[in-house]
């Protein structure tokens, strides 16, 4: 399926039971989708059920609607819920709490994506203010967010509690939805050191500025030994 940015319906061709869902890039959606529930880590408990009993390869996937103006997809979304009232979003609201006021405010959305980048093929570079740690960031309601995961919650949902949000693109800068994935802190450590990322050995720190490291009298331990 080529890039569709929309609001998509998921049917359980068994029973005919639905789910609805928006995404600036359906096909990578549906992906997730099939991943998570293949794996059985959907966050949707109605969804994983579902899968659980009737199989993967009961699920349909459609698309209800093109959305030319990504924020326009939450008002677009909640319209379907509204309308089509599916079994498997439960009492779910396209403008999720706490991001209600975020994902209502046309002209914040509006802004964020014009700052974004959006390739056909790749990354989707962050154009706009950029942290010292290689990722953009965005303002909203007075406090700044770094701006990948502000793609993820508006283009998917809440990021689960006590995860963080890691690039399958090892590339700080994009807010490409299907390229963050949550995963545990060690998870995103690991993902480090497998790609390189990780200083190590003589590109280490320590190697590199020893002039940085604190020692002998200096260092707290003897400086503050009581502390």
């Amino acid at each position: 399926m080529p890039r569709t940015q929309g609001i998509y319906i998921i049917t359980n061709m068994v029973t005919a039971e639905t789910y609805i869902g928006s995404s600036v890039d359906i096909a990578e959606r549906w992906s997730d989708h099939r991943w998570h529930l293949k794996n059985n880590r959907h966050k949707n408990v109605l969804l994983q059920a579902a899968c659980d009993c009737d199989g993967l390869n009961a699920f349909h996937l459609g698309v209800l609607e093109h959305v030319e103006q990504a924020e326009q997809l939450a008002r677009r979304e909640q319209h379907y819920l509204d309308l089509l009232k599916p079994v498997y979003n439960g009492d779910e609201v396209a403008i999720r709490a706490p991001y209600r006021t975020w994902r209502s405010d046309e002209a914040d959305w509006k802004r964020f994506w014009s700052k974004v980048d959006q390739a056909e093929e790749g990354c989707w570079l962050w154009q706009g203010t950029m942290l010292r740690q290689g990722y953009g960031c965005f303002k909203i309601a007075g406090k700044m967010y770094k701006a990948h995961r502000v793609a993820y919650l508006y283009a998917i949902g809440p990021i689960p509690a006590g995860l963080a949000l890691c690039h399958t693109c090892d590339n700080p800068r994009c807010v490409r939805p299907g390229h963050l994935f949550p995963g545990t802190y060690k998870d995103n450590m690991q993902d480090a050191m497998r790609k390189g990322r990780m200083a190590t050995g003589e590109r280490s720190g320590a190697r590199l500025h020893p002039e940085s490291r604190t020692r002998g009298d200096k260092h707290w331990t003897r400086a503050e030994p009581g502390r």
